[in-house]
């Protein structure tokens, strides 16, 4: 039998900057799944300044929501220097773009991240 490698948050992150909305939710399920203790994950193994900001921003989004804290690192990480908007729809400028830049998830928004409000609530 094969042991599933874990999921990562460097791999959300990815998922996250890719526009990869399936792979995205899928991977951050079964992550929570794993009930992990949000004050304990590491800091992702890169370089990639905006691998390290979408880590950041997606492990606060989602300790916030579970009521833990987010692990000391993310106090260390900056923002993006571009807005990156998380669904590719909200590039263009109208009503998905508007609701992004206003009620875009604080942990995503401090880190120039725009998403949706409900964005990542089913995982």
């Amino acid at each position: 039998m094969v042991k599933a490698t874990p999921i990562t948050i460097h791999e959300l992150a990815a998922a996250l900057l890719a526009r990869d909305d399936f792979r995205l939710r899928l991977r951050t399920q079964s992550w929570l799944r794993a009930r992990p203790s949000f004050r304990t994950v590491a800091v992702p193994d890169t370089n990639d300044p905006r691998i390290l900001v979408a880590a950041a921003a997606l492990i606060e989004l989602l300790a916030e929501r579970a009521g833990q804290p987010p692990p000391a690192w993310t106090a260390t990480i900056g923002s993006l220097p571009e807005p990156f908007f998380a669904v590719a729809w909200a590039e263009r400028p109208g009503f998905t773009r508007d609701l992004c830049l206003n009620e875009s998830p604080e942990p995503l928004k401090r880190r120039n991240i725009f998403a949706p409000p409900t964005f990542l609530m089913m995982a």
